[in-house]
Parts: C-alpha cells; sequence; structure tokens
C-alpha cells in the first residue's frame, strides 16, 4: 500500500484532549498564566454562588477570559469567530474545557467585564515587577493611532441637527406605529438603538457647545480625527509605555487628544495610579519636546525626562544677547530691544516681550524679520532651565538611550498592527475601545513572557551543556597527561 491507512468516519474513537496537546505547547502556559493571575487579583468574586441575586453564570468566567486572550493573540478577535473556533479547534478546546458558549455569550462578556479585564491586565505586570523580570530603571512611551470601527466622515453643527431630526422623525413614526402588545425582543432591540442612537448624538452636541470640536461623527463620538503620516482617518490616540529590561508593556492609555505633545504628565499618573511606581527614566520621541510639559513632569514626579528636540535656539538667538542685570536684549546691529508687555500663550506660558524701536532703519532688517513691526524676542521664566535641559539631553549616555528608544517601543507596534488585522477595533466608544486595546496588550504580554521564559530555559540548557562538555574536555585532557607521565617514566 502507498498511502497511510485512514481512520473510518463511521468508527467511533475513545480519546483524552489532554492526549491532542503537546507537552509544550502555548495553551498550557496560558492557562497557567489566567489561572494564578485571576487567583492574584481576586477576580471575578462576584459570580460566585451566593454573590449576585440574578442565579448560576452558565459558563466559567475564567474559561470565557482565556477564550478571549487566546482570539486576540492568534487574530480571531470577533465573536462569531470564536464560536466557530470552540467548535473544531481541539488546543481551544483543551483551554476552555470544551466549552461551546455562542457568539452573543462571548461579546456581552466582553462588554460587562471591562473592569476585570483592565485589573487582570495591571496584576499581570505587577508580577513582573515583583519577580523582576520588569524593570522600573528606564521606561519608553510612545503613541499608536489605531483607526476605529468608524468611517473618517464628519458633520457640523447644522449637518448634525438635520440628522438629528431625520432619526427623530423616524423613532417618533416607529412609535406611533408599535402595538403596545406585541413587545418581542426584536422590536425591544429596535428601541434600544434608537436611544442609543439619541445618545450619541446629544454627546456630540456636548462636543461642539463646549468647543472642543466642530467636527464630529455620531457613530462613535469619542473617536478623534486622525492624521497618521497623510492618511487622515478616525480612531484613538493610545498612549503605550514599554520597560526596558523584558520589553513588556507595563501601562496603555486613551489619550483625548490627536496628539503627543501634552501626554508625559498624563502618563506618568496614570502608572502611579495603577501600578503605585515610577520609573528613574522615561524616554520618548519628538512629539513630546514640549518643554513646559517635560518641566511640568520632572517637577511633580521627579522623573528624568529623555527626549529628541528639535534643532533650535542657537540658530534663532544667533547674534542675540541678553543682559540679566538690565534686562534687555542686544541685537547683532548693536541695538537695544527693552521690556514691551507680557504674553500668555495658549499652553499658559507666560512670555516676557522684548522689542526694539529701530528696525524701520536696520540694513539687516531683511535677514532679522519680516514683520512690519519689527524684530521681536520672546522669554519664558523657565529659559535657564530649558537651556541647562538642552545642554543635558546632548550628552552621549542620553543620546545612547534615544537611540536605544526605537528598538523598546516600535517592535510592540508592529507585533500589534499585524495581530489587528484590516479591521483593527470591533467596538465603539471610548470605554469599550479600552477593552479591546487591553486584551491586545494583555496577549502581546503573555507571549512576550512565553517567549522570554523558553529563551531563558533554552539558555539554561545550552550552559549546562557546554559545562558538561568543558569537564569532559577537562577530564580527557587530565587522561593525555597521566599517559604522557606513564610512558615518560
Amino acid at each position: 500500500m502507498h498511502y497511510h491507512k485512514r481512520i473510518d468516519r463511521q468508527e467511533t474513537i475513545l480519546f483524552c484532549l489532554d492526549d491532542f496537546v503537546p507537552q509544550n505547547h502555548n495553551v498550557r502556559l496560558i492557562d497557567k498564566i489566567v489561572n494564578n493571575v485571576i487567583e492574584e487579583g481576586n477576580l471575578f468574586n462576584d459570580y460566585q454562588t451566593g454573590k449576585i441575586d440574578t442565579g448560576r453564570r452558565a459558563y466559567n468566567p475564567s474559561d470565557l477570559l482565556k477564550l478571549l486572550i487566546y482570539g486576540y493573540i492568534y487574530r480571531l478577535s470577533s465573536s462569531r469567530r470564536l464560536e466557530e473556533e470552540c467548535l473544531k479547534n481541539l488546543h481551544l478546546k483543551w483551554l476552555i474545557n470544551g466549552i461551546t458558549p455562542s457568539f452573543r455569550t462571548i461579546c456581552y462578556f466582553r462588554e460587562q467585564n471591562g473592569k476585570e479585564i483592565e485589573i487582570f491586565f495591571n496584576t499581570f505586570v505587577k508580577n513582573l515587577f515583583l519577580n523582576k523580570l520588569a524593570s522600573n530603571s528606564l521606561f519608553a512611551t510612545d503613541g499608536v493611532k489605531i483607526k476605529g470601527n468608524v468611517s473618517k466622515t464628519s458633520k457640523n453643527k447644522k449637518e448634525l441637527e438635520e440628522y438629528k431630526e431625520e432619526i427623530t422623525k423616524d423613532f417618533t413614526k416607529f412609535i406611533n406605529n408599535l402595538d403596545n402588545n406585541n413587545l418581542n425582543p426584536k422590536t425591544k432591540r429596535k428601541i434600544y438603538n434608537f436611544t442609543t442612537k439619541l445618545a450619541k448624538i446629544k454627546k456630540c452636541e456636548e462636543k461642539i457647545e463646549s468647543g472642543e470640536t466642530s467636527l464630529v461623527n455620531p457613530v462613535d463620538p469619542d473617536s478623534l480625527l486622525l492624521n497618521n503620516h497623510g492618511n487622515r482617518f478616525r480612531g484613538f490616540n493610545t498612549q503605550v509605555t514599554v520597560d526596558s529590561k523584558g520589553k513588556y508593556v507595563v501601562n496603555v492609555r486613551i489619550a483625548n487628544k490627536c496628539n503627543d505633545s501634552h501626554e508625559i504628565t498624563p502618563t506618568l499618573c496614570d502608572i502611579q495610579k495603577k501600578l503605585g511606581i515610577l520609573p528613574e527614566k522615561i524616554v520618548a520621541d519628538k512629539g513630546y519636546n514640549t518643554l513646559s510639559e517635560i518641566l511640568n513632569a520632572e517637577d511633580n514626579y521627579h522623573v528624568l525626562v529623555i527626549t529628541e528636540l528639535n534643532q533650535y535656539t542657537e540658530d534663532q538667538r544667533k547674534g542675540f544677547s541678553y543682559d540679566s542685570e538690565k534686562d534687555i536684549y542686544t541685537c547683532p546691529n548693536n541695538q537695544i530691544m527693552t521690556f514691551s508687555h507680557i504674553k500668555i500663550r495658549k499652553n499658559r506660558r507666560r512670555q516676557r516681550v522684548y522689542i526694539c524701536n529701530h528696525c524701520s532703519e536696520c540694513p539687516l532688517k531683511d535677514k532679522c524679520t519680516t514683520s512690519k513691526s519689527g524684530r521681536q524676542m520672546h522669554r519664558t521664566d523657565t529659559i535657564d532651565r530649558e537651556t541647562m535641559y538642552r545642554v543635558n539631553m546632548r550628552k552621549d549616555e542620553n543620546q545612547k538611550i534615544i537611540r536605544q528608544r526605537k528598538g523598546l517601543i516600535e517592535n510592540v507596534f508592529g507585533v500589534i498592527r499585524s495581530r489587528m488585522g484590516y479591521i483593527p477595533l470591533l467596538l465603539r466608544g471610548i470605554n469599550k475601545v479600552s477593552i479591546e486595546i487591553n486584551l491586545y496588550f494583555i496577549g502581546y504580554n503573555i507571549t512576550r513572557y512565553i517567549n522570554n521564559f523558553r529563551k531563558a530555559l533554552s539558555n539554561g540548557i545550552f550552559s549546562l551543556i557546554f559545562n558538561f562538555i568543558c569537564i569532559l574536555s577537562s577530564l580527557r585532557s587530565s587522561k593525555t597527561a597521566i599517559c604522557a607521565q606513564i610512558i615518560v617514566v
């Protein structure tokens, strides 16, 4: 016979699920990790008997959490695809003890347990620090723009009012034609959808009235209009922080702004609140180089902030000298610039403005300024500290850390984007989106832990083999030396 003998489809086979899962498979480690973290964080205590008034739950919450984590690791974030995998994937069957929940059960569990999922993430990270697998000596932070489950089309105030009138008209028509004696689940679902749409429209109106934005999207009011290298879309600016030792994600936070210029302080505040620790140093890219924000973070949290600053200052102030005793500037044409007034910028920074009254007759005006009123110099109250900070950032040790930043955090974004695929997020609203993002980074940390564990194990085995070979070689050399002595005698 030229083929392997096949199994008869009508034949009954007796087997154990454990036999189909290799001893070194990832699901065995995922199972142990999730069980330990749930026990450590005291999660899902309300699901126990006597803690709730709604009766027994259909499925163990730890099994459903394992199912979600497995899905977000292996690019199966859809609840319908997870339902299908529960029926055919033997490794997943072993992990979740053979349960077959429906897609609605999976979806509702994910929506209703965002707090427990966040606690799971923080508990796992705390255990990494307790076991010295992560270190707070250096953190790297950066923002990643994630596309939301919403189109980039936006509505202004007038378009939003027209949309609201249309929805209200349809809702009124539906209510008038509704038979009160026939409130089936389908009808209740339609009423819920109408009320949800009206609530989102109200949230959009509040954002426009507060001046936060002039363009909104009523499908997901929490989404921001982002620009990622010329590609404009609606999504969420996610701030991610990684430690330098194990390269684990230690903090994830969704920012309410499109850029990263003022996100250092909120990130440090969030880390301290969730983990109870602060890094000694934190490194960021050019997007965080707002000096007032950096100095504020260093003063409040006593953390050295290392950033790659823009090329500035000496070129702009070339030829201008400041006399601190007289409080005046001297321009390259030896004209005096005196104090004029104090200007308060949008970020509430106070600046002293100095002007020159001889610019109209100056032969260097074309090279110095294009303003009709003449050249101005702005001096902040913290300019001396800013100058010292710039000098400090040019040191070799800080430049080395700046070059190290990409290797710490950019790999995380590459892995997460490959797992997210073409449709990164399935849920809408900042609260539900944060659940999905936490699940993605829980999956990343677990796979990182498994890879580091196996790497350390393999290094240990190789070191044992190397030591064994060294012992054998030493014994072999000693035997040859003894033989040589015998021959000489």
